[in-house]
C-alpha cells in the first residue's frame, strides 16, 4: 500500500529558509513588517534580481494567485516571501541567514 506523498511547502526544501520562515511567523506584526522591510533590500540586491527590470521584479511579487497563507495578510511580508521563493537556493540561504540574525537581534 502506497502512502500519499507528504506535502512540502517551498521553504521546507531548505532547512535555513524553513527556520527563517518559522521565526518570522512567530514575530509580532510590527516585528514581521520591520524584518520584511529590512530584508527587501537584501533580496533585490542579490544577483538574481539585480539583472532584472523593476517591472519584472514586481511581476515576481504577484505571480502567486493563492492569497490564503499566513504571510499574505501583510503586504510587506507577502512581497518578501514571494521574492525569496524565486531566489536561487544559494541566495535564498544567504538572505534567510541574514533574516535569522536580524530577527534574533529584535529579541535583545
Amino acid at each position: 500500500m502506497n502512502n500519499p506523498p507528504e506535502y512540502k511547502r517551498w521553504y521546507d526544501n531548505n532547512k535555513i529558509t524553513s527556520r527563517c520562515v518559522e521565526l518570522l511567523e512567530k514575530l509580532s506584526d510590527g516585528d514581521q513588517r520591520k524584518t520584511a522591510t529590512f530584508l527587501m533590500n537584501e533580496v533585490i540586491s542579490q544577483p538574481h534580481f539585480s539583472k532584472m527590470l523593476p517591472k519584472d521584479i514586481f511581476e515576481c511579487t504577484n505571480s502567486e494567485t493563492r492569497r490564503n497563507r499566513w504571510y499574505d495578510e501583510e503586504e510587506a511580508i507577502r512581497i518578501f516571501m514571494e521574492l525569496l521563493k524565486v531566489c536561487p537556493q544559494a541566495e535564498q540561504t544567504t538572505i534567510a541567514t541574514k533574516a535569522i540574525i536580524y530577527m534574533e537581534g529584535l529579541k535583545e
